[in-house]
């Protein structure tokens, strides 16, 4: 069981890594994987007069390259979860957003109702009222 502060820390930690580590390289990432055939398509037409059929053929590579973008996205994300330990032990839902905030103010996690977060005096459970 972690404290409150501990939950809140890692969430900020998960937040400034996902704002400067994790989407950066996935939108440069979304430029080589997803733009990148349809421009080489493109220039290749354009400047070199290739064949029609290279151009389509590298659009359709764009297109089926954008669920594997997604797809890549959701496991970098996971893991970067994992990271920073914002995830509830028994269920494996992120305790960010919504059930962050449920598990910071409850002490259960969002998802399955664990009890998964103490006070930072050490004791469990919903903090007291004022």
């Amino acid at each position: 069981m972690i404290t409150r502060r501990e939950l809140a820390s890692r969430q900020k930690a998960f937040a400034h890594d996902r704002a400067w580590r994790f989407f950066p390289r996935w939108m440069a990432l979304l430029g080589v994987m997803v733009f990148g055939p349809f421009g080489l398509g493109a220039a290749v037409r354009a400047f070199h007069g290739g064949p029609e059929w290279l151009a389509i053929g590298l659009g359709f590579v764009g297109i089926v390259a954008a669920p594997l973008w997604a797809w890549v996205g959701d496991v970098w994300l996971a893991r970067l979860y994992r990271a920073h330990e914002v995830v509830c032990p028994e269920c494996g839902k992120p305790l960010i957003g919504l059930t962050g905030e449920l598990a910071l103010t409850t002490g259960r996690c969002g998802g399955c109702g664990a009890l998964i977060v103490g006070d930072d005096e050490g004791r469990d459970g919903p903090l007291p009222a004022p």
